[in-house]
């Protein structure tokens, strides 16, 4: 009986074109070998302690870094739009993330099981053309996630630089078009840059690179609540947010309060999908 390795193996083998459990021969043609070459990353990460080195911290690490971005903060904004309370909405959110705790418990199973990353994790379930189209369209929602973010991080960056220099110092290097000006093109070739550089890297560096993330987002974010409470006191913050708030939802509070549930859900439901990318690299899911 093949054992759980040689079943990941030969699922693995089977998406880039190698032998499979069912037949064929194991020995890896020159055709084979050209057409695995350079796709190392789907191979099953091995079971060894040398290749398996994410612990919990690790994970907390990431999950700390993920969250605390442009997308999460506007969503609790919004979330308070629908017409919620600061406790009701953070009641939403709070059973969002139990939600998705245990979504992605199930979903990384498989890579801490089988070492397999995601494209080859969706062969089980959606066959050899499904699971291309599952990668391109996983694929596809990253590319604009990460658009998205890239693009609050440039109007932050450009804002700040605004206020420090002055609009006229910051402006004045010139206008590309009517909503894009020369500084908001570097700071996004910058950031584009700076990302290819981690995707070259690969995934299995981004355990030092969470290691460093982390604590600058820590200070940042210490630093942003530093600055916010030189403007107004907490209390007085939370009360003028649902002062302000008009709501857009036109139903009941409970709905509202499902409807927070599902938007929250919703932008990290994509994540569970391929949790496995990152849960390969842990020796076991505790």
């Amino acid at each position: 009986m093949a054992s759980p390795h040689h079943f990941a193996l030969a699922m693995a083998d089977d998406s880039v074109g190698g032998a499979s459990l069912a037949g064929g021969s194991s020995e890896p043609s020159k055709t084979t070998e050209a057409m695995n070459e350079g796709l190392e990353d789907l191979q099953p990460t091995p079971a060894t302690p040398e290749s398996r080195t994410w612990g919990w911290r690790i994970f907390a690490l990431a999950w700390g870094s993920m969250i605390v971005n442009p997308g999460s903060i506007s969503s609790g904004a919004a979330i308070l739009g629908l017409g919620l309370s600061v406790p009701e909405a953070v009641s939403a959110q709070a059973l969002a993330a139990l939600i998705m705790i245990v979504a992605l418990v199930l979903n990384g199973w498989a890579g801490t099981k089988y070492g397999i990353p995601f494209p080859v994790f969706a062969r089980s379930s959606f066959g050899g053309g499904g699971a291309h189209f599952c990668t391109l369209t996983r694929g596809a929602v990253a590319i604009m996630w990460l658009s998205f973010q890239m693009w609050q991080g440039v109007l932050g960056f450009h804002v700040a630089l605004q206020v420090a220099l002055g609009q006229e110092r910051v402006v004045g290097w010139g206008r590309i078009s009517a909503d894009l000006d020369a500084v908001q093109l570097l700071l996004l070739l910058g950031f584009l840059t700076l990302h290819a550089v981690c995707v070259h890297l690969g995934p299995s560096r981004f355990k030092s690179m969470v290691k460093l993330v982390m604590p600058a987002l820590v200070l940042s974010l210490i630093g942003v609540l530093i600055w916010a409470g030189t403007l107004s006191s907490f209390p007085e913050a939370m009360q003028a947010a649902e002062e302000e708030a008009s709501p857009t939802f036109q139903s009941s509070t409970f709905v509202a309060w499902m409807a927070a549930v599902n938007s929250s859900i919703s932008m990290w439901s994509t994540l569970v999908l391929n949790v496995c990318d990152l849960s390969r690299f842990s020796p076991r899911q505790k």
